[in-house]
């Protein structure tokens, strides 16, 4: 999930040189997934995201999870296009000299630091709050603070090892397989520019792959399998990565209503994402991923290039919502369940509110007190080892 350099000309770009609308676009991402978990903490609403209609026509929940309305709250569709926006932003950098080693320093200080800060910010939460059984709430926050602390259970969280643990802060399932394929990331934009065809062809057998899979083998082969049935959002967007000129090129041509009907087309296909559930021991669920991500990367696709809704994000609404949409996608379950748990008996909407609004506030002091202090830490060591170790690192040449 974390925004990177991205070089355009088609639409505004920022002095840092990325296309502020993706950047933009992560924020909107990022501000779904909190409404996302905010309509889990509703009794029943988790058991919405496996049947279509769950409650039959008549009931609200299921107009509002399958209609256009389901777009406040695709939480597992916005994740899926933090990936494709990754494997997007990853490669330019790769494919313009940057060294591998300088990859690999920027990323671990892009993504690790925020994230162990979350982490001991959720286990001094966990240690105030004291969590115990409650009721009135959706069965999803039972997923939080559900197992006791030990030093054990924060280590494995710190280490981004993945597992079944993630208690501590449950958007890290995300993080671990983004960690995982940031490890391959490199060799992975060598293969897209050598064989791209084939490389997307592997990346989606891998997926297929996952899918015949048995849901509950070894805990180490099923994590890796989930892994892999997202590595073709990471590939597919390098491959926008690689040709971005003649993709935003392309994108700006297109007349008023074919845009409008991709930008339709797009957001109905990111609907179909298989909920809360992996693609691992599904075929069914197998290809819903498959459709959902085409839809997700279509969706970064048209944000490349100025148009209505690219215009729309550049506003400074969403431009601060990207700027702090790392740091707000990490505290804001900790803050949300916090509340839940000191306040059970509180009117929904306004425990939503008031969570909502401190996430808002916490993810603000994280950026500006850690994330961005880290990433600036991550461009200056990478720019030292440049200077140090330029003629004996691998890198990606144009």
């Amino acid at each position: 999930m974390p925004r990177n350099v991205v070089a355009g000309s088609r639409s505004t770009v920022s002095s840092a040189g990325r296309i502020k609308s993706l950047d933009s676009l992560r924020g909107v991402a990022a501000l779904t997934v909190v409404f996302y978990h905010c309509f889990l903490l509703f009794p029943g609403s988790y058991a919405y995201h496996h049947s279509p209609f769950h409650g039959g026509a008549r009931d609200l929940y299921s107009w509002f999870t399958r209609s256009p309305l389901c777009l406040a709250i695709s939480g597992p569709a916005a994740v899926l296009v933090f990936f494709a926006l990754s494997g997007l932003v990853l490669t330019f950098p790769l494919t313009r000299g940057q060294l591998v080693r300088e990859y690999y320093v920027k990323r671990i200080l892009r993504i690790w630091p925020p994230f162990a800060v979350a982490i001991l910010f959720s286990v001094i939460l966990e240690w105030f709050v004291q969590p115990g059984p409650i009721e009135g709430f959706g069965r999803w926050i039972s997923f939080t603070w559900n197992e006791p602390l030990s030093a054990g259970l924060v280590r494995e969280h710190l280490l981004l090892l993945g597992g079944t643990r993630n208690g501590l802060d449950n958007p890290m399932w995300s993080l671990t397989h983004e960690m995982r394929v940031s490890l391959i990331f490199p060799a992975l934009v060598l293969a897209m520019r050598a064989t791209p065809i084939l490389t997307c062809v592997i990346s989606v057998l891998m997926l297929g792959l996952a899918a015949v899979l048995p849901a509950h083998g070894n805990i180490i082969t099923t994590q890796l399998a989930m892994t892999a049935s997202y590595l073709f959002l990471f590939a597919s967007g390098a491959l926008l990565g690689l040709h971005l000129r003649a993709v935003r090129s392309f994108v700006a041509g297109l007349p008023a209503w074919a845009s409008v009907t991709a930008w339709i087309f797009a957001l109905s296909l990111t609907t179909l994402t298989p909920g809360p559930n992996s693609a691992v021991g599904s075929i069914c669920n197998g290809v819903l991923l498959l459709v959902a991500g085409l839809g997700a990367l279509a969706i970064v696709a048209l944000c490349t290039t100025e148009n209505r809704v690219t215009h729309c994000l550049e506003t400074p609404f969403p431009s601060w919502l990207g700027r702090i949409s790392y740091s707000l996608y990490l505290v804001h379950v900790p803050i949300i369940v916090g509340f839940a748990y000191s306040f059970p008996h509180a009117d929904k909407l306004l425990l939503i509110t008031a969570g909502i609004a401190v996430s808002v506030l916490a993810a603000e002091a994280l950026n500006r007190l850690i994330e961005t202090p880290s990433e600036i830490s991550g461009r200056w060591l990478a720019h030292k080892l440049r200077l140090a170790k330029a003629g004996s690192c691998p890198r990606i040449a144009e």
